[in-house]
């Protein structure tokens, strides 16, 4: 058992089952994370398709839940991504807004919250991230304002809501998406 992977406060390990299968076992630390873990419990048992790692186990009867998934270590990881490697996403996600909605599944325009009127007002904070220089974010950031102001949110698909290189991997020729708590309808 070791420390593997992981943003939020939840604890991540690489567990060994009694059977010899190794498990990406996902704890909680804090009652946020438990909320988010039951969240993602219910994606896992309520939604099923190719885009999906396996749920093993569940158990929420002790201090804090914890949730047991196929490990996808073996997995590969982006960056890099190669050529096909978006189509084979795109697929995925295809895929996942066909499926089955879980019930209660909150909507997305609920939840999402444009943030470029903010950025607009005080560029600072993203700035500060040094993901973009100040001369790009000039030349770029009333289009972006202008394309979420067009964007639809409200819909009746599944949406993950979270797809990005560390929560998306490659098996064989299909993606596994993980981290299962920002999914909405969309």
């Amino acid at each position: 058992m070791g420390n593997f992977g992981g943003f939020t406060p939840a604890t991540h390990r690489l567990v060994t089952l009694p059977d010899g299968r190794r498990a990406f076992a996902k704890g909680a630390t804090t009652s946020l994370t438990e909320s988010w873990l039951r969240d993602e419990h219910k994606i896992y048992t309520h939604l099923s398709g190719s885009f999906m790692p396996q749920l093993i186990g569940w158990d929420d009867s002790g201090d804090r839940p914890v949730l047991l998934l196929e490990d996808l270590t073996d997995a590969r990881w982006p960056p890099p991504w190669r050529p096909g490697d978006e189509e084979i996403v795109l697929a995925a996600l295809e895929e996942l807004h066909a499926a089955t909605p879980p019930p209660g599944l909150p909507g997305a325009g609920d939840e999402f919250a444009d943030s470029w009127p903010e950025v607009m007002r005080d560029p600072v904070p993203l700035l500060g991230l040094g993901l973009v220089s100040d001369v790009w974010l000039d030349r770029n950031l009333a289009t972006f304002a202008a394309a979420s102001q067009r964007a639809q949110i409200a819909g009746d698909s599944v949406a993950h809501r979270d797809i990005r290189s560390d929560n998306s991997c490659f098996t064989e020729v299909r993606t596994r998406c993980v981290d299962w708590t920002c999914a909405s309808l969309g």
